[in-house]
């Protein structure tokens, strides 16, 4: 997948950092500004301890800005407390979802539906580690298309279980109106899972015949 990738849909404004894709010698001016609006929704658990950790954190977003394959970069800030999930929609290579790969590699794998861009895999997966000294117990999901155009990833990340089941609950909401256009404008689609998406046709057919 090569060329300029668009992203399209919808993030709720509050509780959630849209990072920009580009910022150049702004970066200084965004970081303050959000951090301000951050600063909003922690209400009386705003502090200069909590204002420090927010700037730490939007800093460090922008060095995803160099990732390969990255489209988009969120944050979401579900508590009233200095913790985010970062969530990324990143552009891969054209190939079937391996659902066997995934579930070797650690993940339970389920059927994604509802997502604007068609049928894909919803992978889940948890580790503990330690980070600093910090330990974490660290939680991923992957919610994978693959269509001809190519691949994409919807990537969930949280170092705090309740941070990221409260984010998990937000991702239909922004899979229902996320919408990918190639550098020709034209709309990615997503093809059904090998072994794994239902036919909803045939499954209506087969009830209304019992």
């Amino acid at each position: 997948m090569v060329g300029t990738w668009r992203a399209e849909g919808i993030h709720p404004q509050r509780e959630w950092t849209l990072v920009p894709s580009e910022l150049g010698e702004g970066a200084d001016a965004w970081v303050s500004t959000e951090c301000a609006r951050v600063r909003e929704w922690f209400g009386n658990n705003a502090s200069q301890r909590s204002d420090e950790d927010v700037r730490r954190i939007l800093t460090d977003s922008l060095a995803s800005l160099g990732e390969p394959g990255r489209l988009v970069t969120m944050l979401h800030w579900p508590m009233t407390v200095p913790i985010v999930s970062r969530v990324r929609v990143v552009l891969a290579e054209a190939g079937d979802l391996d659902v066997k790969a995934w579930e070797k590699s650690g993940f339970d794998v389920d059927e994604c539906i509802g997502a604007a861009i068609g049928p894909g895999i919803k992978c889940v997966a948890s580790r503990d580690e330690s980070i600093d000294g910090h330990d974490l117990h660290l939680s991923t999901a992957v919610y994978a298309f693959s269509g001809d155009a190519g691949g994409v990833g919807l990537i969930v990340e949280s170092g705090l279980p309740l941070a990221f089941q409260l984010t998990i609950t937000q991702m239909p909401i922004i899979l229902s109106s996320l919408s990918l256009l190639d550098p020709d404008g034209r709309p990615f689609e997503a093809s059904p899972v090998p072994g794994l998406t239902r036919n909803q046709v045939d499954e209506w057919e087969h009830v209304s015949n019992a």
